[in-house]
């Protein structure tokens, strides 16, 4: 398997400044999604490839990302998640 990352979460305190930079760094498009009175969820889209969302972190301070992985059936152990940034 070439890519076993399937989707990947980025929380941050400045969603509107990720938006700007992420999207202008790497071509990425953005599509915001209404999740109830208060919150909205950014789908990235990166093309081809992984892609992901991008959320205002509910626990400011504390450093959160999410990497979902897939595995192949029958496969011997899931891929090691990578470690949490520092």
């Amino acid at each position: 398997m070439a890519n076993p990352f399937v989707h990947v979460e980025l929380n941050t305190t400045d969603v509107e400044k990720a938006k700007s930079f992420y999207g202008q760094m790497f071509d990425w498009k953005m599509e915001d999604m209404n999740m109830g009175p208060s919150d909205t969820y950014t789908v990235i889209k990166v093309g081809e490839g992984t892609g992901g969302g991008l959320l205002k972190n509910p626990m400011p301070g504390v450093p959160s990302s999410l990497s979902q992985a897939s595995y192949q059936r029958g496969s011997r152990r899931p891929p090691r998640p990578p470690p949490p940034p520092p």
